[in-house]
Formats: structure tokens, C-alpha cells, sequence
């Protein structure tokens, strides 16, 4: 009986170090910190609804982004991204990109996106949105609708970044272009990471890169 009472207490021991052991990897998460349109191109509130939406597309896979609104890098910060809404140079095109990175010839992506605010604004707003063609669209839904645009966007950019890869897939949220009608969709499930994209990320965030402001990778 003395016996039994060990191996119980011994069970008890274990359940409790596995519980420490899961709450630990829930714990670990990757902040990326981003100078998000300092040159208030933006009213405040697309700003901050475009930057929720990218957050929560990225809080799934523990990757937070953690917004600088002066735009200064402090010696504790983690990784800063500057990112640009560049306006006035919409080619018009059906081929136009929603935003872009840049990536040095060693394949190191670098810390600056630049988001084209006319054409995601064109774009997010050809297409009707759960039934509703854009204009019986008020003024409330249609800058909602465009400020998921240019989050999904960012998420889309944020992903070459941490990815540290110019490639596209075929799906998901790294695909290289997206439906107008998915831009605006409330539901975000068309922008995912795959299998593959996920085991990278882990991989990718296990060597951080050298940012314009000293990193906190994993935390």
C-alpha cells in the first residue's frame, strides 16, 4: 500500500512538470516591433484597426508585433520593422502589389515595407463584401474595409520578413496575390500559414536577424 502511494505521488510529480513544461511553450513568443506609418499618411483609427488586423493574423502563431508610435528605438526594444504607406503611384494595374520588402543579395530581407495605400484601397474596394456591392457601402464599412486590406497586407510583408523568403505559395496567406473580395471578408481563414511555412517560421525565429534596433527574439 506504502508502495502505491509512491508511484502516485511519483505521477502526480510528472503531470505537474509536464503542465510547467506545456505553460513554458505557451509562453515563448516572438515580438516584432514595427514604425508604422510615421509620416501619418493614415487617420488614427485606420492605423490602428490596419495594425489589429495584422496582430491577430500573427498572434496565432506567437509572433507579436508591438507597435512604436514615436518611431524610437530604445536599447530594450525587440526588432524594429519601419514600414511606409506610399501613396500616388497606383500603376492602375490588376497586377499591382499590395506592398513590398527588399532583399540584399545574401537573401537578407530588410527591416523596411512599403505599402501601396492606392491600390489596396482600389483593389479592397472593387468587389462586394458579404453580399454588399461597395457603393451602397457607407463611409464606416468601406474605411473598415479598407483598413483590414492594408492589415492583411502587412501580415502578407511581415511574413517575407520573418519567413526570410521573397517566395510566394500557392494558398494561404503568403500566396502572391489575394481576391478583392477576401481583403475586405471578415473571415480571415484565407490567411493562414501552411505546414511547411509554419516548421520555417520556427526555424527562421530560432536565428534572429539583425534589425534596425537590438532584438528580443524569443521570450
Amino acid at each position: 500500500m506504502a508502495a502505491l502511494g509512491r508511484f502516485s505521488f511519483g505521477v502526480s510529480v510528472c503531470a505537474v512538470c509536464l503542465a510547467g513544461a506545456a505553460l513554458a511553450r505557451a509562453n515563448v513568443h516572438t515580438n516584432l516591433r514595427l514604425m508604422f506609418d510615421r509620416s501619418h499618411v493614415l487617420t488614427p483609427m485606420t492605423r490602428a484597426m490596419a495594425l489589429a488586423e495584422a496582430s491577430r493574423i500573427w498572434r496565432r502563431y506567437d509572433v507579436l508585433l508591438d507597435d512604436d508610435g514615436d518611431g524610437r528605438c530604445a536599447g530594450s526594444t525587440p526588432a524594429a520593422v519601419a514600414v511606409t504607406i506610399d501613396v500616388g503611384h497606383d500603376s492602375q494595374s490588376p497586377d499591382a502589389g499590395l506592398g513590398a520588402i527588399q532583399f540584399a543579395a545574401e537573401g537578407r530581407p530588410e527591416p523596411v515595407i512599403v505599402l501601396n495605400f492606392d491600390a489596396v484601397t482600389r483593389i479592397a474596394t472593387s468587389a462586394p463584401v458579404m453580399g454588399l456591392h461597395p457603393a451602397l457601402w457607407p463611409a464606416g464599412l468601406r474605411n473598415e474595409i479598407v483598413a483590414r486590406a492594408l492589415g492583411r497586407a502587412l501580415a502578407h510583408e511581415v511574413g517575407h520578413y520573418l519567413l526570410r523568403s521573397p517566395h510566394h505559395a500557392t494558398a494561404g496567406l503568403m500566396r502572391a496575390r489575394h481576391k478583392a473580395s477576401a481583403l475586405g471578408d471578415p473571415s480571415d481563414r484565407g490567411f493562414a500559414l501552411s505546414d511547411s511555412e509554419r516548421a520555417r517560421l520556427r526555424l527562421a525565429l530560432a536565428a534572429p536577424l539583425e534589425t534596425m534596433c537590438p532584438i528580443l527574439a524569443t521570450r
